[in-house]
């Protein structure tokens, strides 16, 4: 049997799973043979919110839920997949000694299995769910996380040995089990697709390029801006801005609401020189074009500004830091929140200030990637980026490529602004890309205390709710 379209599905928690759904639904609408798989594989990535009234957990509820819906619009092939724990132990004791021999995440990244990298999606889980880009190694969780990746290989390779599929989706593609199947696409020469959330929560992001391909991300915002011909896409763009600012999150999280509009520190020098941290753990160990041109990591950089600004009379260096590292490591929590130097004061994680007053209270904003460099451009402010940032590029901010040119920047105390309307394109992209949900909403039903409440009956309710859709569709 052969199938044009495979979605290959390794976590089950909202929205990624309700994406599935309606990409699937939407190739069989274009007369397409659809195939959809949940691979059961132990994935400690696959978040679902612990149940409520002794109901038990939600993950394979939720994916029989899902095809009941999936078998009302005549997608028949539809199942879940139990690896063969045998044949994954296997695997696993060949390369057990490499693993328990990795001291640090550095050299868990390295390890292969058949020339695939399966270490690398192993360390991206790792930083993620350990919240920390150096994460102290707990040997029980890695080979937990190991056993998956390759138990998520192996039921891949089978699968696309049974169907042949033309294409293949799948969620994110830098997590462990889905970076196996990024790799058996590429092995097989097969067409791959990522889904991921899009702007919005009506939204989602479906293309062949990688959510972490920061090239193909800025060539899109460019492309997007050029060919766009909506009318008002000047007011849209802005709305992304004038709502970031003011504290929205734009469909999805807002770092800000915690913060008290206009407390801004007293300035002590005649330059103020703001530093914005970003949380950055999700962007290490991925495949794509990231690239940092001047230093290794965001925590050099910060030491080299330190010393930098240390040598100096009348600049003081703010460093605010993220809000979201107190979602972090509480090593990470502790290294940020506690910088000193001379001429130097922090904003802690926790602290009210208000990071976009901040911002206009500062003579230079310097980012490493954070999107407040952009948000800071179009209030006027100079910006120097001096990591990677998907807003390079639109020649809004400043872009030294070398130590060099960055000293340079530096030395003249004080920059001219860009051109704030450089940054339009971003804005625009960032409200409007991805797809929007036609058949299957995730933001319904799906969402909150509903789902832990009703755990047992969601697959009688979606099939409920389907048989009324039809029922209505019939009478219209």
């Amino acid at each position: 049997m052969t199938v044009d379209i495979l979605l290959i599905e390794t976590f089950a928690y909202c929205p990624h799973l309700e994406t599935s759904g309606e990409i699937a639904i939407k190739f069989k609408k274009n007369d397409l043979e659809v195939g959809i798989v949940f691979i059961d594989v132990d994935n400690p990535d696959d978040y679902i919110p612990k149940p409520k009234f002794l109901i038990p957990r939600s993950r394979q509820n939720r994916v029989k839920a899902l095809f009941g819906v999936l078998k009302g619009y005549n997608i028949e092939n539809c199942w879940i997949e139990i690896p063969d724990e045998s044949l994954t132990n296997l695997l696993f004791e060949k390369i057990r000694n490499q693993i328990d021999s990795c001291n640090d995440i550095r050299s868990i990244k390295e390890i292969k299995i058949h020339d695939l990298n399966i270490g690398l999606g192993v360390a991206s889980s790792y930083v993620s769910y350990m919240k920390d880009p150096e994460p102290y190694i707990n040997k029980e969780l890695i080979q937990r996380y190991f056993k998956s990746a390759i138990a998520t290989y192996l039921t891949t390779e089978k699968l696309i040995k049974r169907f042949s599929p033309r294409k293949i989706i799948t969620y994110n593609g830098r997590f462990a089990c889905s970076k196996p199947i990024v790799d058996l696409c590429k092995k097989y020469s097969i067409p791959l697709l990522y889904h991921e959330r899009g702007a919005t929560k009506e939204r989602y992001y479906l293309s062949d390029n990688s959510p972490h391909d920061f090239k193909a991300i800025r060539t899109s915002i460019k492309e997007m801006w050029e060919l766009s011909e909506v009318q008002g896409k000047d007011e849209i763009a802005e709305s992304y801005f004038l709502r970031k600012i003011k504290g929205e999150g734009i469909g999805w999280v807002s770092f800000t609401e915690n913060q008290l509009k206009g407390m801004v520190p007293e300035k002590s020098k005649k330059y103020r020189w703001t530093y914005y941290s970003s949380s950055d753990d999700e962007f290490i160990y991925v495949e794509g074009s990231i690239e940092h041109p001047i230093f290794k990591s965001q925590i050099e950089a910060i030491h080299w500004l330190i010393d930098y600004v240390a040598k100096l009379n009348d600049v003081e260096l703010v460093i605010r830091v993220h809000p979201y590292k107190e979602q972090k490591s509480q090593r990470l929590r502790d290294f940020w929140n506690n910088l000193c130097g001379k001429n130097v004061s922090v904003v802690p994680s926790y602290s009210p200030v208000d990071s976009y007053a901040l911002a206009k209270n500062s003579d230079l904003i310097i980012v490493y990637g954070s999107t407040i460099g952009v948000e800071a451009a179009y209030l006027g402010k100079p910006v120097i980026v001096i990591g990677d940032a998907t807003y390079r590029e639109l020649d809004c901010v400043y872009e030294p490529s070398s130590l060099e040119e960055l000293s340079g920047y530096l030395s003249l105390k004080f920059l001219n602004p860009k051109n704030s309307k450089n940054v339009m394109p971003f804005g625009y992209y960032y409200m409007t890309y991805g797809e929007l949900f036609s058949y299957y909403k995730p933001y319904s039903l799906f969402h909150g205390k509903f789902v832990d409440k009703y755990l047992l009956y969601e697959n009688q309710i979606f099939s409920r709710l389907h048989e009324l859709k039809l029922n209505l569709s019939q009478l219209t």
